[in-house]
C-alpha cells in the first residue's frame, strides 16, 4: 500500500527504542541523511521527534524510480494529477461553458450564403448591449434576424464531468490491447500476455525480489531461526505442487531450529500440517518417539 500510495516504503529490520520489527514508517516523514554530499542514512520526523537510521536498520524500496533518482514513483501519480484536473474543473467548468463554450443563443444575420456589411454587424452588437432598444431595431434590405435555442443541455457540467470520472475509470482498468491487438489470432494473444508477463510483471519481481530476501533474512535472524539457505520468492502462476515437492517442503520445515537448537515447529505443528497438506491424520502412536517423549516429560516431572 506505501509503494502504491508514495512509490516507496520504509521497514524496520532492526528494534530500536519505540520501533518494533517491520514497522512501517510513513515516507512523506522520512528524509535522507546526508554527510559530505553522502547519502549515508534516514530521517525520520514525526510529531516534533527526530530519529536516524542506518541502511541496515531501515530497508527502503522504492518502486519506479526515475533517472536514476534514489525515491519512487507512485503508480497512482498520473490519476492524481487527473484528480486535480478535475477538481478545478467542477470549480470553473459552469463558467466557462456559460460564457465560451455554449452561448445559450446564436443569432443569425441575413439568409444564409449572403453577405452582411461589417457596420451592421457593428450596430447589431450594440444592440444587445441595451435589449430595450433591441426589441426596436429595424433593418432593411430584408435582412432577417433569427435566434436559435442551442442544444444547451446535451452540453452540461454533469455530462462534461461525466466524461472525466469515465476517462479516469478507463485508465485504471487493465488495457484489452495486452490480450488482444489489432489481427490477434489466439496464440498471438497468448504471446503479447508473455511479453507482458516479462516486461510488467518481469520489472516488479526485479523490485521486491532483493528487498523480500533482506527482510526474511532479518526475520529470521529476528526469531533465531537457523536455516543454511534463505528460502527465496517463487514467481509465476500458481500451480499445484507434486506430493514429492510438498514432502520435501515439510521435511525441511521439520529441520528448522532456534539458536538453542530446538525444534521450531513442535509434533503437533508438523503433525497438522501433514493433515492439512497431504491428508495423513496421524495419531501420537504414529509418530516415532511420541509416546516416549510425553513419558519422558512426565518422568522429569515427578521428579
Amino acid at each position: 500500500r506505501s509503494n502504491m500510495v508514495f512509490g516507496n516504503s520504509f521497514s524496520i529490520l532492526e528494534e530500536t527504542e519505540g520501533y518494533q520489527f517491520l514497522d512501517i514508517l510513513n515516507p512523506k516523514n522520512i528524509s535522507a541523511q546526508v554527510k559530505n554530499n553522502r547519502h549515508v542514512g534516514w530521517e525520520y520526523k514525526s510529531g516534533g521527534d527526530s530519529s536516524e537510521f542506518s541502511f541496515d536498520q531501515l530497508l527502503h524500496i522504492p518502486t519506479n524510480s526515475l533517472a536514476g533518482s534514489t525515491w519512487g514513483t507512485s503508480p497512482l501519480q498520473p490519476l492524481t494529477r487527473i484528480l486535480d484536473l478535475k477538481e478545478n474543473v467542477e470549480v470553473n467548468l459552469n463558467k466557462l461553458v456559460v460564457r465560451y463554450l455554449v452561448p445559450r443563443y446564436v443569432y443569425l444575420l441575413g439568409k444564409k450564403g449572403a453577405s452582411v456589411p461589417q457596420e451592421i454587424i457593428t450596430e447589431f452588437a450594440k444592440s444587445l448591449a441595451d435589449p430595450a432598444a433591441a426589441q426596436d431595431q429595424v433593418f432593411e434590405n430584408k435582412l432577417e434576424i433569427l435566434t436559435q435555442g442551442t442544444q444547451y443541455k446535451a452540453l452540461h457540467v454533469g455530462y462534461i464531468l461525466d466524461y472525466a470520472v469515465k476517462s479516469i475509470y478507463a485508465g485504471l482498468a487493465f488495457p484489452d490491447t495486452f490480450y488482444f491487438g489489432k489481427g490477434s489470432t489466439e496464440a498471438t494473444a497468448k504471446i503479447q500476455m508473455e511479453i507482458f508477463n516479462k516486461k510488467r510483471i518481469g520489472g516488479l519481481q526485479k523490485t521486491y525480489h532483493t528487498p523480500i530476501l533482506h527482510i526474511l533474512k532479518a526475520a529470521f535472524e529476528h526469531e533465531g531461526i537457523k536455516a543454511d539457505t534463505l528460502p527465496t520468492p517463487g514467481w509465476g502462476p500458481l500451480s499445484s505442487a507434486s506430493l514429492e515437492a510438498k514432502v520435501e517442503h515439510i521435511i525441511s520445515l521439520a529441520k528448522l531450529s532456534d539458536s538453542e537448537d530446538g525444534r521450531v515447529l513442535s509434533r503437533a505443528e508438523i503433525r497438522k500440517i501433514l493433515k492439512n497438506e497431504l491428508g495423513f491424520d496421524l495419531s501420537d502412536s504414529d509418530i516415532p518417539g511420541e509416546g516416549n517423549e510425553k513419558q519422558g516429560k512426565k518422568t522429569r516431572g515427578m521428579r
